[in-house]
């Protein structure tokens, strides 16, 4: 076992076939969190064009608006994760440093959609028990 400190040790670096893997993928989630970040904004810009004349807040402006934010967060997250990726595979003696921010990154996008899986579970069960509890005649 080594007892050398940190210093003493060379920086650790990914062989180019794993380096050729990590870019491909760093660079398909910065295309993608590019192309989510536009469809959030494309959204938010729906959710205010069709909204009723004379209105600002309606459910709909309301529903475009989260899920423009949604959209963006994912989006942010997914291009900052993938150019950290490319770091690791473009760049010699930070390799650890750039996948610890690459995972940093990625972990805040899977929290983001473990939560709204939650939520969205939650919301169905409810739906699903106060449905059966309501006479459908009133």
């Amino acid at each position: 076992m080594d007892q050398s400190p940190p210093s003493d040790r060379e920086p650790f670096e990914f062989k180019p076939d794993h380096g050729h893997l990590i870019a491909d993928l760093g660079s398909k989630m910065h295309f993608v969190g590019i192309l989510t970040i536009l469809l959030g904004g494309i959204a938010l810009l729906s959710g205010i064009l069709n909204r009723p004349p004379g209105t600002f807040w309606t459910a709909g402006t309301l529903v475009a608006a989260l899920t423009a934010l949604i959209l963006v967060a994912v989006g942010f997250w997914s291009m900052r994760s993938g150019r950290e990726f490319l770091l690791v595979a473009q760049t010699e003696g930070a390799d650890i440093p750039h996948l610890i921010r690459a995972l940093e990154n990625l972990r805040r996008l899977v929290s983001l959609q473990y939560n709204l899986a939650w939520f969205g579970l939650i919301l169905l069960v409810l739906l699903i028990v106060f449905g059966f509890f309501i006479d459908p005649a009133h």
